[in-house]
């Protein structure tokens, strides 16, 4: 098999047509969503222990380009680019961390055998139980999935249900508020969704502007699944940078609705993860720091971040914490994957003022 050809398979593409159907918007990512590993079909087409093929630093099981040191500890793309080609550019030398050994940005290892394992690998949906190759989980997930959520087709004009396609969909439609509102009572909420659409498009703006500051930097951001023990409602330190003379921890809180530590029957609930920056150690501050900055989606992360951006903030022993940003909307139960099982990549851009 040719690397072309293999590349289709681990990273498959999504057809203009195909992106079209997915609907996806940046303010409900309700089918944005990283597709869970599946469930492995014991005894077809995968041999050994699946512990074999996770990542060694995020312990996931890739879906995109696999890499590994010379001792063969595997390293997914995305990990790969932050231990080896990020920290590559600086003075230290990027290290397997299973066993220390360098890995050379200069002699790439990839392990194509692992990621044709993998992508021909049987698995089950993890929702409707169907058997699938691996590499067509996440567009079956997507589009094909008889227990995937979608949004009310009057999404357009202001319903804002979600739940599983089928038998609720169809009910939701038949009974859905928005079909039988006049005219009068949907302009109203076409200016709501008007003035959102305005307001983001104006930050948008900003953050083009941002971008052609003179004195800027960046950051790779890395949220390491953490097996279930990322509580709700209370922001948890992601990663700890050095930056502009300072040391900075970057932050994340998922907060649920009603601020519940449970989800109720409807794994739909609305939930919404934060991000803040904050002085690592305040306390040894003297004299403030302006900063604008913005936390980006970066290359191999599974969800696409909201539009977000801090003008300014001045950092100061007396004032460490910048101002919370929602970043990401969805459910329970996929902010919840999210952060327990697959985790994300980010990039934070920061400007000295």
């Amino acid at each position: 098999m040719s690397l072309e050809n293999l590349e289709e398979i681990v990273s498959p593409r999504l057809s203009a047509e195909d992106e079209i159907n997915t609907d996806v918007d940046s303010e409900d990512e309700i089918n944005n969503v990283p597709a869970a590993s599946g469930v492995f079909v014991h005894g077809l087409r995968i041999s050994g222990d699946l512990d074999n093929f996770r990542c060694i630093v995020c312990n996931t099981v890739p879906f995109s380009k696999i890499y590994e040191c010379n001792n063969g500890h595997l390293i997914c793309a995305g990990c790969y680019q932050i231990r080896v080609l990020d920290k590559m550019l600086g003075s230290q030398m990027g290290t397997c961390s299973q066993c220390g050994v360098r890995i050379y940005r200069q002699r790439v290892n990839r392990n194509t055998d692992v990621e044709q394992q993998l992508a021909e690998a049987v698995v089950a949906c993890e929702k409707c139980n169907m058997h699938l190759p691996r590499c067509q989980l996440r567009l079956h997930s997507l589009q094909d999935c008889c227990n995937r959520l979608t949004t009310c087709k009057y999404k357009r004009i202001g319903c804002k249900w979600k739940g599983k396609v089928g038998v609720l969909e169809e009910a939701h439609n038949e009974n859905c508020e928005f079909r039988h509102k006049k005219a009068e009572e949907l302009l109203k909420e076409l200016r709501k969704m008007t003035e959102k659409r305005d307001k983001k498009t104006a930050l948008r703006v900003n953050v083009m502007r941002f971008l052609q500051m003179p004195q800027i930097t960046a950051r790779m951001v890395h949220l390491i699944p953490t097996d279930e023990t990322f509580l709700p409602n209370v922001f948890t330190t992601c990663q700890i940078i050095d930056a502009f003379n300072r040391r900075w921890s970057v932050e994340f809180m998922w907060r649920t609705a009603n601020l519940a530590d449970e989800p109720n029957e409807e794994e739909t609930d609305p939930c919404t993860l934060l991000f803040q920056l904050c002085l690592y150690n305040s306390g040894i501050e003297r004299s403030p720091l302006g900063l604008s900055y913005t936390l980006l989606s970066s290359t191999y992360s599974d969800i696409r971040f909201q539009a977000n951006l801090c003008m300014r903030h001045d950092f100061s022993r007396d004032n460490p914490n910048g101002p919370v940003a929602t970043i990401y909307e969805n459910s329970w139960h996929n902010i919840n994957r999210l952060l327990n099982k697959r985790g994300f990549y980010a990039r934070l851009l920061m400007a000295r003022i």
